[in-house]
C-alpha cells in the first residue's frame, strides 16, 4: 500500500499552492481518501491528475 500524503505534501508533489489543490479538490479533478474527517492522497492520484491534464497536440487546443 502506499503511503498517504497529507495536503501540503500532495500540494508540494504538484507544485502548487494548498489553496490550489483544495479548489481540485472541490470541483473533482483530484481523488482522495477521508481518513477520519481528513483528506489524504495518494501519488497515483496526483499522478492521474496531470496524466489526465496533460494536452498531447496543438490540435486539441485548437478544437476548443
Amino acid at each position: 500500500m502506499q503511503p498517504l500524503l497529507n495536503s501540503v505534501e500532495a500540494a508540494a508533489f504538484l507544485n502548487i499552492g494548498v489553496k490550489n489543490l483544495r479548489l481540485l479538490v472541490q470541483s473533482g479533478k483530484i481523488e482522495y481518501r477521508l481518513v477520519g474527517s481528513r483528506r489524504k492522497f495518494t501519488e497515483d492520484d496526483l499522478s492521474d491528475y496531470i496524466e489526465k491534464a496533460r494536452i498531447t497536440s496543438w490540435q486539441n487546443i485548437i478544437a476548443k
